[in-house]
């Protein structure tokens, strides 16, 4: 697990979900599908479910949005990070 420090907050997060994090705080406002996510935080692993990215970002969000941080989703399309403005 990986400690994020955000507005004075520490948050922990699993390997995975600091991998989606890092993803899309770094590519903002840019639309990651659920498969272009499996294949970047999943690579090598056979069977793994779009379901599981959902998990994962529930997760992530519970975590991240209580210290302001905003992760997306544009139904049909992905999630995305929303910087604020």
């Amino acid at each position: 697990s990986t400690s994020l420090y955000i507005k004075g907050q520490t948050i922990v997060l699993p390997r995975k979900e600091f991998e989606i994090f890092s993803l899309l705080l770094k590519n903002p406002k840019r639309i990651f599908s659920r498969d272009e996510i499996l294949m970047r935080i999943w690579p090598d692993e056979v069977i793994v479910s779009e379901r599981t990215v959902d998990v994962n970002i529930t997760r992530l969000r519970k975590k991240v949005s209580p210290s302001g941080v905003k992760i997306m989703n544009k139904p049909g399309y992905g999630y995305y990070y929303q910087p604020e403005e």
